[in-house]
């Protein structure tokens, strides 16, 4: 793997920057011009740093706060819980053990699926179309399992299931694993990557990623919590989520297919 032509004209290293650009763009691609662009860009007179994130007021650029709040309920809608606590899950609501580790694996095996599926389909439909369109599916999806759990008779603290409503519990929860791996679980690390303009791309994918895996910890801890109270609540909550990542993807985030990474603004 090359570095990036434009880590590399940041570092001063221009030389360097030309040979992969040769070796990585279109054929009629102006290596010159195209280095130039980077460079002015850029404003390398300094190495960029944590403090390209604020603006001249002292708060956060807004982009910053479009990729904090974008990586928040890429992890608030759920998908984890589906991947973490999907065997206990799953047992909890009457199924055995050996099925529950089938359905676990069966429900992985969807997620890759439906993984590949985004990649073919992201730079055809378009970031944003994708991130709305799936948000519509997730809130369809998690809507579904509320309503199941919630509707579903207690027995032992546990909701139990039925012969019909456990299948359709199972077709919820793949239906959201697809919604999401097809649209946010493959546009949110691609969109992350080019929202920012190149003088901050770096520090602001670091606090991307950070708040990332900070709202993976709130929904991993908080979940077999607020289990205990009730489940059908639970999914409620990720459907409300799923439902604001509409809204948000709509109003807050920009699309980036087509969009070179030099004409990205903060």
């Amino acid at each position: 793997m090359p570095e990036s032509p434009r880590y590399l004209v940041a570092q001063g290293r221009m030389e360097e920057a030309a040979v992969v650009l040769k070796k990585i763009g279109d054929a009629e691609i102006n290596v010159d011009e195209q280095l130039a662009s980077i460079r002015a860009s850029l404003s390398a007179d300094r190495k960029p740093s944590f403090r390209d994130l604020i603006g001249a007021n002292g708060r956060l650029k807004p982009v910053v706060w479009a990729a904090i709040g974008f990586m928040i309920l890429n992890q608030f809608t759920g998908i984890n819980v589906i991947f973490y606590y999907s065997n206990s899950l799953w047992s909890a609501v009457g199924f055995s053990e050996k099925n529950s580790f089938t359905i676990t694996a069966i429900t992985s095996l969807v997620n890759i699926a439906a993984t590949l599926i985004g990649m073919m389909l992201i730079d055809r439909v378009g970031r944003k179309p994708l991130l709305l369109a799936g948000s519509i599916g997730m809130v369809v999806a998690q809507g579904g399992l509320a309503i199941l759990f919630g509707a579903a008779p207690m027995a032992n603290g546990s909701p139990v299931m039925g012969s019909v409503t456990g299948p359709l519990a199972l077709v919820c929860a793949n239906l959201f694993v697809v919604a999401f791996g097809v649209t946010w679980g493959t546009v949110s690390w691609v969109m992350l990557s080019e929202m920012f303009p190149n003088s901050m791309r770096g520090a602001g994918m670091a606090v991307g990623t950070a708040t990332q895996w900070l709202s993976n910890f709130v929904v991993t801890v908080s979940f077999p919590v607020l289990l205990g109270v009730n489940v059908g609540l639970v999914y409620g909550l990720f459907a409300f989520f799923a439902m604001v990542s509409f809204f948000f993807a709509l109003k807050c985030m920009k699309e980036t297919k087509g969009v070179a990474l030099e004409d990205m603004q903060a």
